[in-house]
């Protein structure tokens, strides 16, 4: 359960449902709950503030660009239909959406690959990886250029994972590539993401690693981070 207070800050709590289904209680240090043919961890609440937090407004995904497609209940717009349905203070229209930055879907084969991976690290990573957030050399925000964003031709701050040469992506050779080798990574602390996730996106992988594939070897994207 995420609640926003009114100072806009996040307090996240998680809850395990007892065996009989009828209440739950309260896991402020998370746990672990028996889920055959395995074990479920379920999150604290700091493993939801590492995500969840001040500096990416608390509530994740609710932006113009990711909602600003196809309602799935009816064929307006998503941000055209909640205008109707009164959720904004100040009602907005299909002419003045049409003109605001758009994210494209991981699989949309129609949209360029650089626009189908930077929606994606926005959509998926840049609540962390930004200004003031973790410690890492990149910026994953959409409205940040990609020769500003430090992400290619860049080495990482720390956690090359003995990999010869790592750069955050190396064009070309996505063997030398962190952001392909930790999205596809999931055994440790280095998984990309790092919290509660034990399968890898499969598709949004496969998109990364093509548009890797599609770099110029001579394109130089960051300075060396520090």
């Amino acid at each position: 359960m995420l609640v926003l207070e009114r100072a806009g800050r996040p307090t996240a709590s998680t809850y395990v449902w007892d065996a009989d289904q009828n209440d739950a209680r309260l896991a402020t240090q998370g746990a672990l709950v028996d889920l055959p043919p395995g074990k479920w961890r379920v999150p604290s609440a700091d493993d939801c503030r590492a995500c969840h937090s001040p500096l990416a407004g608390g509530v994740l995904g609710l932006s113009t660009r990711q909602l600003d497609r196809a309602a799935p209940s009816s064929a307006a717009n998503q941000l055209v239909d909640w205008s109707h349905r009164g959720l904004f203070t100040r009602p907005v229209d299909a002419d003045s959406i049409a003109k605001l930055p758009r994210l494209a879907a991981v699989t949309d084969e129609h949209a360029p690959l650089q626009l189908r991976v930077k929606s994606y690290l926005d959509a998926n990573c840049a609540q962390c990886h930004r200004p003031g957030g973790v410690r890492a050399a990149y910026d994953a925000r959409f409205d940040m250029p990609m020769d500003l964003q430090r992400l290619v031709n860049t080495r990482p701050v720390a956690a090359d994972l003995g990999v010869a040469g790592a750069l955050l992506v190396a064009p070309g050779d996505r063997a030398r590539s962190l952001l392909y080798q930790r999205m596809a990574r999931r055994r440790d602390v280095f998984n990309m993401p790092p919290v509660d996730s034990r399968v890898v996106d499969r598709e949004a992988l496969e998109v990364v690693g093509r548009w890797i594939d599609s770099l110029p070897t001579s394109d130089v994207g960051g300075e060396p981070a520090h």
